[in-house]
């Protein structure tokens, strides 16, 4: 086990797990796997967009991007009612264009993918996505980024 320490976060790396304690917020990020290179790591703790990617960044991460059928089928076989259920940010905001997402890494806007139903609930501006995982349907839905009702967030190496 390693332990690196950033200002107020503790990082733990485990086989199957990786932790996050913040001093405030208290998340732990569960390992989802692995899909197409990249590794999933989803959090519970109520937080706002910002801190989310806050979060994952402090932890050498950054919120998760879904671009492919892929990744969408990974994380559809991930739900759990008890440990991955509910919704989680993902590394999508405002596009330039209006009710639209693009992912924050590379400023390209999602793409519809099969299987993933995509919904807005927020304001005309500073919007950004949350990923549901749930037993019927996968879905995107858009909420405003200072919202601070969403179940966690999912990172991404």
């Amino acid at each position: 086990m390693k332990a690196l320490f950033l200002s107020a976060f503790v990082l733990v790396f485990a086989a199957t797990t990786c932790q996050v304690e913040a001093s405030e917020d208290g998340v732990n990020l569960v390992n989802l796997g692995n899909v197409e290179g990249k590794s999933y790591f989803a959090g519970t703790s109520q937080m706002n967009w910002m801190i989310a990617r806050d979060l994952c960044r402090n932890s050498g991460m950054e919120l998760a991007t879904i671009t492919t059928q892929a990744q969408v089928d990974f994380l559809k076989s991930k739900y759990n009612s008890t440990t991955f259920s509910g919704y989680y940010w993902i590394g999508a905001r405002d596009s330039q264009s209006f009710r639209a997402l693009s992912w924050d890494s590379t400023d390209t806007e999602i793409e519809t993918l099969f299987g993933i139903k995509y919904r807005h609930f927020a304001a005309k501006y500073q919007i950004c996505a949350a990923y549901y995982s749930g037993t019927d349907e996968t879905v995107i839905d858009a909420y405003e980024c200072t919202m601070n009702d969403v179940t966690g967030l999912i990172c991404e190496t």
